[in-house]
């Protein structure tokens, strides 16, 4: 791979982001990146330099490792590094300052610099998802942001949070499946007290039954019939002369026909929908956790995103959203957002469950018409 410049000189810091964006889009043939002498330093470094061995496998940077030289300041006071980074660019001529990273302190040294001896610098914004030209020297012309970042992995985004992807698995639902989770939504909405009665006695029956036919109260009503018609297609439970058996995977099968259901019929819309990449259900640590929820690359924010779909809510609102935004931190690290869908909402609840989503800084999607219009086709 040709590089663009011969050297980047770069801050070391915990915002991994605003290192590796800069790297990306100029590729540079090597690296120097000032680092001070800390506990915190250390691990910022570690940090970088694992989530960068993820760049040679994304596509378009196949194969590119350039060289890395970790420069040493005794301080990270303004002075020390101005007149390091100085001493750098004078000894690489051609350099480019990215003085996005590290302390604030240290950023103005680094632009001073650059300032001083006018050669090129940038500054990555990953707030505001840009790059700006520092103005100090001539600055090749970089990609756009948008085009960079889309390029982001599951991988190398869940690096830059200090997460791995392979302690994680992930299911792949079937066509069946994703049918079944459309047709039991309608289901739902249509039928919605029948089918909570369904649930309740379904639930109720479930730890004494075995292999036997589901009983009565649970396939009495039209409207269960009609739900277990469609679960059977989805291979969920199947008829037999008897009457109704859960099929293999009870407690699997069981979740999916009293409330998993809703996630279903989410992550059809997700799958349809352009703008959700890399779409993980149920992901799970290796031979750890039950998997729940959808996990994915929301490619209009480069955020990653965690879902979670319940009917209704069966504890309180403020431990339900507290749980989710832990999952979403567990998966994506303290930048991923969690998201609470819920079908029904108790009366009385919604406010209670919006505020606490507030508090936490989760966002909260709320009855039907919130459902439609968030997860609209296409």
């Amino acid at each position: 791979m040709s590089s663009t410049i011969p050297c980047l000189i770069q801050l070391n810091g915990d915002n991994v982001a605003a290192n590796l964006l800069p790297i990306m889009a100029l590729k540079p043939e090597r690296i120097v990146q000032i680092v001070t002498k800390s506990q915190r330093a250390e691990r910022a470094v570690a940090q970088f330099k694992e989530v960068f061995t993820l760049l040679a496998k994304e596509k378009g940077y196949e194969g590119y490792k350039p060289r890395i030289q970790d420069h040493t300041v005794s301080s990270g006071s303004m002075p020390d590094v101005r007149d390091n980074i100085a001493r750098l660019l004078l000894e690489n001529p051609g350099s480019v300052v990215n003085f996005s990273g590290g302390s604030k302190l240290m950023s103005v040294g680094a632009y001073q610099a650059a300032l001083a001896l006018g050669r090129p610098s940038l500054f990555c914004d990953v707030e505001e998802q840009r790059f700006v030209d520092g103005q100090t020297g001539h600055l090749p012309s970089p990609p756009a942001y948008d085009t960079l970042a889309k390029q982001f992995s599951m991988s190398l985004l869940m690096a830059l949070s200090g997460r791995k992807l392979d302690e994680w698995k992930a299911s792949t639902p079937n066509d069946s499946l994703r049918t079944f989770g459309l047709r039991a939504y309608e289901l739902r909405l249509q039928h919605w007290n029948a089918m909570e009665s369904f649930n309740q006695s379904l639930r109720t029956a479930l730890p004494n039954l075995g292999d036997k036919p589901l009983p009565q109260a649970v396939t009495q009503s039209e409207a269960a019939r009609l739900y277990l018609s469609a679960a059977s297609s989805a291979g969920l439970v199947r008829q037999g002369n008897d009457g109704w058996r859960i099929a293999t995977g009870q407690n699997h099968a069981a979740h999916l026909l009293t409330d998993g259901w809703l996630e279903l019929a989410v992550l059809d819309r997700i799958l349809v929908n352009p703008s959700y990449r890399e779409v993980m259900w149920n992901p799970s640590r290796e031979g750890s956790d039950t998997g729940r929820g959808i996990f994915l690359i929301d490619s209009r924010s480069m955020k990653l995103r965690y879902f979670e779909c319940l009917p209704t809510l069966r504890n309180s609102p403020q431990d339900h959203v507290e749980a989710v935004a832990q999952r979403a931190r567990e998966l994506g690290g303290s930048s991923a957002e969690a998201v609470l869908v819920v079908l029904r909402p108790a009366q009385g609840q919604e406010n209670t469950i919006r505020h606490a989503a507030r508090r936490i800084g989760a966002e909260v999607v709320l009855g039907a018409e919130e459902v439609t219009k968030r997860f609209a086709r296409g």
